[in-house]
């Protein structure tokens, strides 16, 4: 049995065969969020690469937090644990970790 596909894109473009919520294409939804996708779109629960207009960084936001009204850039949201430009030369690595603990005496 062939999964049920539409020319209109009402159908997931991973072929589930579930309706999309939002009836925009998923390249649409991410530019109406000041994201410009840099890959094909990879699912809408995979982590996606874009260049987020307003700042210039690469992000990898995740269309389906996108379309519940996250923001798709962690450093200008203030998520961010660490920026990487910050991150080299300093002991904090760009995960956030410290890269030289303190010892404990």
């Amino acid at each position: 049995m062939t999964p049920l596909t539409l020319e209109s894109g009402e159908l997931d473009v991973a072929g589930s065969g579930r309706p999309r919520k939002d009836p925009r294409q998923p390249e649409e939804i991410m530019r109406a969020a000041g994201l410009e996708p840099l890959e094909p779109y990879p699912g809408s629960s995979a982590p996606w690469r874009c260049r987020h207009t307003a700042c210039g960084r690469e992000v990898t936001p995740r269309l389906s937090n996108i379309t519940k009204g996250q923001r798709g850039c962690v450093y200008c949201s203030g998520h961010a644990r660490i920026e990487p430009e910050a991150a080299a030369g300093s002991a904090w690595r760009a995960d956030g970790t410290c890269a030289e603990p303190a010892r404990i005496r």
